[in-house]
């Protein structure tokens, strides 16, 4: 999500910037013409950049996966509380996994059929039980090993 917000402050930076541009034209006609251009092709190029930081935000979104009601424990391992989700969740098909005391598990996967085929399993596993999801996650006593 940083390169996200990197990008939208670039796309601002270039904004703001074709303003000045716009601006100064006024001020030394001789080079309004080439000026023109330039600013014509940095504004034709900022949808397609908006547009490609759109995408690359559902890509990072379609990977992510959200476990709410989890307790803190200080020194738990993300990786493996996720591991913990479902099948066939390894390490190898996590790109990123975060917990915080105020914020859910957070897992972003590598690949978003594998997230797809986790939540299944976790969503079966969590149906089939009585209690909640999050009971049946937090009591396991293995997760917070």
């Amino acid at each position: 999500m940083d390169r996200l917000d990197a990008m939208d402050s670039r796309i601002k930076k270039i904004e703001e910037a074709t303003t000045s541009i716009e601006q100064s034209m006024r001020f030394h006609p001789e080079e309004a013409t080439e000026l023109r251009q330039q600013l014509y092709e940095i504004r034709s190029a900022l949808p397609k950049m908006k547009a490609q930081g759109d995408e690359q935000e559902t890509a990072l979104v379609n990977k992510t996966l959200e476990v709410k009601g989890l307790p803190y424990h200080e020194g738990e391992d993300p990786v493996r509380i996720a591991t913990k989700i479902g099948s066939p969740i390894t390490p190898a098909n996590i790109d990123l996994a975060y917990k915080s005391k105020s914020k859910p598990l957070v897992v972003r996967f590598l690949q978003t059929h594998v997230r797809d085929k986790a939540m299944k399993a976790y969503k079966k596993r969590t149906t089939a039980s009585e209690g909640s999801r999050i009971q049946s996650l937090s009591q396991r006593s293995d997760l917070c090993q």
